[in-house]
């Protein structure tokens, strides 16, 4: 991971994930639910991923409850990227509430 070193033990970390802007809005969000039962039945505890602060997708990942654990600012992901700004978020499965994403 290239801007912080929190993973735990069976914590899953999402590395990059992109959606083609047409396809947004499409049920993304409802394939992320389905791969939390995947996770736990797989053994992890949570999930985490870093996304621009600018970025619109902080609130689907928000409705998914994901939390916000800390802003992050990264050189390394700036020069690469062109976002120096993140916000590194996590989801404990064990507080799964389950029900549809609106």
């Amino acid at each position: 991971m290239l801007l912080l070193d929190v993973n735990t033990p069976n914590e899953c970390y999402i590395e990059h994930i992109a959606i083609n802007e047409a396809l947004r809005g499409k049920g993304i969000g409802m394939l992320l639910q389905h791969a939390e039962q995947a996770l736990l039945d797989q053994g992890y505890t949570s999930w985490s991923l870093a996304v621009a602060e600018e970025n619109s997708a902080k609130h689907l990942y928000s409705k998914l409850r994901f939390k916000e654990i800390k802003k992050i600012k990264s050189l390394l992901k700036g020069f690469f990227v062109g976002t120096f700004q993140w916000t590194f978020m996590q989801f404990f499965l064990s507080q799964r509430l389950y029900g549809k994403i609106e």
